[in-house]
């Protein structure tokens, strides 16, 4: 039965697998999957995953993961910028559940998630728009809009919506 429902600490290490996968798909930027999760728990891309009850749960926001059975599928979080802005994090969904409303329901869920705290609007970074166009209409399909970058970051494109 796949589920949508908050991480617990034994799924971090599958949810980090996700988003290899996912990337390594996306940008092939290692020759395994392997090799590019190393890269990332080396290079402090997992960071706010090796902290995250700091990073999501303590500081106003959730981190959630699609499960199939046991089986990590899918992620997403939403960490607070500010008192009524929060930030999309980390949304990835292996490719055997794209297609089936997996990210509809799971970035409702976040978004609800975030309504309930009290934010007003949410954001998101997008590093490679040419290689992400479905993430990009995905999110417009979900109200987001184009901004100026909101911090300094490699992001190519940033998105909000209002909540």
């Amino acid at each position: 039965m796949v589920k949508i429902v908050p991480i617990q600490a034994h799924q971090i290490n599958a949810a980090k697998r996700v988003m290899a996968e996912v990337c390594n798909e996306i940008w092939k930027i290692r020759p395994t999957v392997d090799e590019l999760e190393a890269e990332f728990n080396r290079t402090g891309e997992f960071v706010d995953l090796n902290y995250l009850q700091d990073t999501y749960f303590d500081n106003n926001g959730t981190f959630m993961v699609i499960a199939d059975d046991e089986k990590i599928v899918g992620t997403g979080g939403i960490r607070q910028l500010d008192e009524e802005i929060c930030e999309l994090k980390k949304m990835w969904i292996l490719r055997d559940y794209r297609a089936q409303g997996w990210g509809v329901k799971i970035a409702r869920e976040l978004l609800k998630a975030a309504r309930e705290r009290g934010y007003k609007k949410v954001r998101l970074e997008l590093y490679d728009p040419p290689k992400q166009q479905r993430a990009i209409a995905f999110y417009r399909e979900l109200g987001f809009y184009e901004i100026p970058a909101y911090r300094d970051s490699p992001a190519k494109l940033c998105m909000e919506k209002q909540l």
